[in-house]
C-alpha cells in the first residue's frame, strides 16, 4: 500500500533527489503533504470495477447446491502524466560572478519552480480533465463527472431549487450544512472514529470555505478541533483536516473556485470536497485496493544542466496521477452552497 510523502523522503536514496522532496514539502502547500504516494511502472493503472455481485441463497437439506453465480466488473483505468517546467540561468551568474549574492539565483529559481509545481499538481488533484487537457490526468471534479465516483456521493446542498445553500445567513442554515457534511464524510467510509494518528481523509476547500466551515460550526454549535498529524498542527473536523487548498500560480485565483453556477446562472457557489485515503503501510509499490492515492513513476527529477555557449539550462519532471482503481466511493463532493454572509 502507499506511503504519504514524508515517509517516501525516508526511502529515497539519492541526496539530490531527497532534496527535491524535501524543499517540496518544506514549500508544498497542504494537499500533497496529505496525499499518500505510490510508485509504478508504466503510464497507465488498470484495474477492476466492481459491477454486480454474484447470487447467495439459502438451499434446503438433500438438495442440489447453489447455481452458479459470478459476480460481473468493469474495466478501469488511470493515467500518469508529464508533469514539469524548464528554467535557465546566464552563465555570468552562474560561474562569473564571485561575490556572493543577496540570494543564490539558482536556489531561488528551484524553490519557486517548486512552489508552482505544486500549485499546478494541486489544481490537477481538483480540475484537472483529459477532455480539456489530454495530455494531464483526471482531478476529483472530472471524476466526479464522469460517473467514476457513485452518484449519491454528489451531494446537492439546495434539492429542490436552483439556487445554493447560503450556510451562513442563520443557525439553521448552518445546521444543515453540517448534516450535508456529515452524509458526506458516512458515504465516503470515514464516520468511523479511530485512535490511530495515520490522515485517513480531509475535507478540502478554498479559504472562504474553510473560514465559512469554521463559522458555520460556531452558529451550529459544533466545534472544530485541533490534531497533530505529518509534524504539522490541523483543524480538524471528525478527526478529519479541514484544507485550504489555496491558489493557482497566479497567486490569486483560488484552485477550488467561489463562483460555480448552482443552476440559476448566479455564478456564486463553491465546492466542498471529502476523500478518503488509500491507508499508508510503508510499501511504496504496492498501490492498496481502496481509498484515493497519487501514483508516480522514478518521483521528482531534476533534470541538468544541459550546458550551452552563454547559458545553463535545468528542468523539474514529475511523472504522476490520481488513482483510486476499483473504489468508487472514496471522494464525495458538497455543491450548491454558498459560505458569503448575504
Amino acid at each position: 500500500m502507499p506511503v504519504t510523502i514524508v515517509d517516501y523522503q525516508n526511502l529515497v536514496k539519492d541526496p539530490l533527489t531527497l532534496g527535491l522532496y524535501k524543499n517540496f514539502y518544506r514549500l508544498g502547500g497542504n494537499v500533497i503533504k496529505l496525499f499518500p504516494v505510490v510508485s509504478v511502472g508504466s503510464l497507465t493503472v488498470k484495474g477492476q470495477r466492481w459491477n454486480t455481485l454474484p447470487t447467495h441463497d439459502f438451499r434446503k437439506l438433500n438438495t442440489p447446491g447453489w447455481t452458479p453465480s459470478t459476480g460481473t466488473t468493469e474495466p478501469e483505468e488511470d493515467r500518469l502524466a508529464i508533469f514539469g517546467g524548464e528554467y535557465s540561468l546566464d552563465k555570468v551568474l552562474t560561474e562569473s560572478l564571485k561575490q556572493p549574492m543577496l540570494r543564490d539565483p539558482k536556489t531561488m529559481q528551484i524553490d519557486m519552480h517548486t512552489v508552482a509545481m505544486d500549485r499546478g499538481i494541486t489544481y490537477n488533484v481538483f480540475n484537472g480533465d483529459i477532455s480539456t487537457e489530454p495530455d494531464g490526468f483526471d482531478g476529483l471534479n472530472a471524476r466526479i463527472t464522469a460517473g467514476r465516483i457513485v452518484a449519491a456521493n454528489n451531494i446537492d446542498c439546495m434539492p429542490a431549487s436552483t439556487d445554493c445553500l447560503k450556510v451562513l445567513a442563520s443557525a439553521a442554515n448552518a445546521k444543515t450544512f453540517v448534516d450535508f457534511l456529515d452524509d458526506a464524510i458516512a458515504y465516503t467510509g470515514l464516520a468511523d472514529p479511530t485512535q490511530s494518528n495515520t490522515v485517513r481523509g480531509a475535507i478540502f476547500t478554498n479559504l472562504m470555505g474553510r473560514r465559512g466551515i469554521e463559522k458555520a460550526f460556531k452558529l451550529a454549535e459544533y466545534s472544530v478541533q485541533t490534531k497533530d498529524m505529518l509534524g504539522y498542527t490541523w483543524s480538524t473536523y471528525r478527526g478529519l483536516p479541514l484544507v485550504d487548498v489555496g491558489l493557482q500560480r497566479d497567486r490569486a485565483t483560488e484552485i477550488i473556485s467561489n463562483v460555480v453556477d448552482p443552476g440559476d446562472g448566479g455564478n456564486d457557489s463553491t465546492y466542498v470536497y471529502i476523500v478518503r485515503f488509500a491507508e499508508p503501510d510503508g510499501d511504496v509499490d504496492s498501490p492498496g485496493s481502496d481509498g484515493m492515492t497519487l501514483i508516480q513513476v522514478n518521483g521528482i527529477q531534476n533534470l541538468g544542466p544541459e550546458d550551452y555557449n552563454t547559458y545553463q539550462k535545468w528542468a523539474l519532471q514529475w511523472i504522476l496521477g490520481l488513482c483510486h482503481v476499483g473504489d468508487d466511493y472514496c471522494v464525495a463532493r458538497l455543491h450548491s452552497l454558498r459560505f458569503a454572509a448575504t
